[in-house]
C-alpha cells in the first residue's frame, strides 16, 4: 500500500473541520466544549476493517460549528460547501497529500446541546479511487470551552 494513501486512512478520523468563519445566525447551538464519537467503515483497502469507532472533543462556537482536531490542522485539511440551513449543518472536508485527494462530505444536524451526525468520504490517488468510507456522528455539549 503506498504511502500517501496510508496516509489518507490514517487521517479518516480527524477530517472533521477546520476554522471555517460563516454567518449562521440561524443555527441554534449552545457554544461551548463539545465531546465527539465518530464510528467509521472503511472500504477498499485490500482488508476487511470492523467499524472503527474514535472520541475526541472541540470547541466550538454559534459562528463556527465546526468540530476541530490538531491532527486537522496539521494535515492542512481544508473546508469547502459549507452550508447552513436551519439546524443542519453540511460541508465537505478536502486533505490533500501529493497525489492523493480524501473529500468527507458531512451533514450534521444539530439541537441546543447534542448533535448527530452522517459522513461519506472518497479517497483518490492521480485521480482514481482508492478507498470509500462511510460513519456517524454523535456529540453532546459538555462545558465551557477550555483555554488554549
Amino acid at each position: 500500500m503506498k504511502k500517501s494513501m496510508l496516509t489518507s486512512a490514517m487521517l479518516l478520523p480527524f477530517i472533521l473541520l477546520f476554522s471555517v468563519n460563516y454567518a449562521v445566525a440561524d443555527l441554534k447551538i449552545n457554544p461551548g466544549e463539545w465531546k465527539y464519537k465518530m464510528k467509521t467503515k472503511i472500504k477498499g483497502l485490500g482488508i476487511p476493517l470492523p467499524a472503527i469507532p474514535v472520541k475526541f472533543s472541540s470547541c466550538i462556537t454559534q459562528s463556527n460549528p465546526v468540530m476541530q482536531s490538531p491532527e486537522m490542522k496539521k494535515a492542512g485539511c481544508k473546508i469547502v460547501n459549507m452550508k447552513v440551513k436551519g439546524n443542519l449543518v453540511t460541508y465537505t472536508g478536502r486533505c490533500t497529500s501529493g497525489d492523493s485527494v480524501t473529500d468527507t462530505n458531512f451533514k450534521n444536524t444539530y439541537q441546543t446541546n447534542s448533535m448527530e451526525g452522517t459522513f461519506d468520504q472518497v479517497s483518490k490517488m492521480a485521480g482514481k479511487v482508492q478507498s470509500t468510507a462511510t460513519g456517524t456522528l454523535t456529540g453532546k455539549r459538555v462545558g465551557a470551552c477550555k483555554e488554549k
